[in-house]
């Protein structure tokens, strides 16, 4: 059986047409645990209103902890595989009937990937998801995800619930935590890529990668301290990665007029490793001071 678990708040009318892309599913051995984050909109109703038995609703108290709430999901589930499947995206009939046929055909699997396209509400983009039609099986994606060649959502996941027993629960201590948990997933486990594109991944202003902006690099360089303190990583592979997060981080605080918090983070990146853009950047928020009143584009 799959445990599909979703966690949600206050998305009614996105959340439902995640719902009916369940129940549309080829695969009927599944059960589909639905975590409310406190939701103070029409979700339960909206829920409720689905009548199915199959469906688990449990309403929690807000804490706004992803990992924490994915966690809560898996005690719940009963089943011998687990599926995310985020609030806002919409999975194709044949998803999880694909999914459990690559894994049961291989028992070597400890998870699959499958393919996925972008979309939003003026269409779908067909450039997006995954180029390459050879299915990958039974490897170690870790060096593949962490050099950003193999984009990973968790809606496009399928995993055997006995690795949450030791390496990759989800780290409750992380706002987010998906970055670190695919990190060990990819890193102690063997899995496998469905060219297949079998999810519909939607972008939209309430993504929350956006609503947590800087906590998503913060988190990521906490994962690569962990990492390299534990020898899982090279000091180039750390430096690279580290100082390109310190960077990154650095853009989103200045876009958002946090112009000391970004030189911070600007001056980490270069320290790290030498990066001619880093610097630039930290001498111009230094310019910022000498242009009040105007307006300057720092992107």
């Amino acid at each position: 059986m799959v445990s599909i678990i979703t966690i949600t708040y206050n998305r009614a009318i996105l959340l439902k047409k995640t719902i009916e892309s369940v129940l549309k599913q080829s695969y009927h051995n599944w059960e589909y645990i639905i975590i409310d984050d406190g939701s103070d909109d029409n979700t339960q109703e909206m829920i409720h209103s689905f009548q199915s038995s199959k469906i688990l609703y449990k309403k929690l108290n807000h804490s706004g902890k992803l990992g924490y709430l994915r966690n809560y999901g898996i005690e719940m589930a009963k089943g011998e595989f687990i599926a995310f499947l985020d609030s806002d995206d919409i999975w194709d009939e044949k998803k999880l009937e694909l999914q459990v046929r690559l894994m049961l055909g291989n028992p070597k699997l400890d998870y699959s990937i499958c393919n996925f396209y972008h979309f939003n509400e003026l269409g779908t983009d067909k450039k997006t998801g995954y180029i390459s039609n050879n299915n990958i099986e039974a490897n170690n994606l870790f060096k593949e995800y962490f050099n950003d060649n193999l984009p990973i959502y968790p809606s496009t996941l399928l995993i055997k619930k006995s690795c949450f027993y030791e390496y990759a629960p989800f780290d409750e201590s992380l706002p987010v935590g998906d970055v670190n948990f695919l990190y060990k997933l990819t890193k102690y486990y063997l899995g496998s890529v469905l060219f297949d594109r079998l999810v519909k991944i939607r972008k939209h202003s309430t993504n929350l990668s956006l609503i947590l902006g800087m906590n998503i690099p913060e988190e990521i360089i906490y994962t690569l301290d962990i990492f390299y303190a534990n020898g899982m990583i090279t000091k180039n592979q750390y430096r690279d990665k580290t100082m390109r997060y310190h960077y990154m981080g650095g853009l989103y605080l200045l876009k958002n007029g946090k112009i000391k918090e970004a030189r911070q983070q600007f001056k980490r990146a270069f320290s790290t490793k030498f990066h001619l853009k880093s610097i630039l950047r930290y001498i111009l928020t230094f310019r910022y001071y000498t242009n009040k009143g105007k307006e300057t584009d720092y992107s």
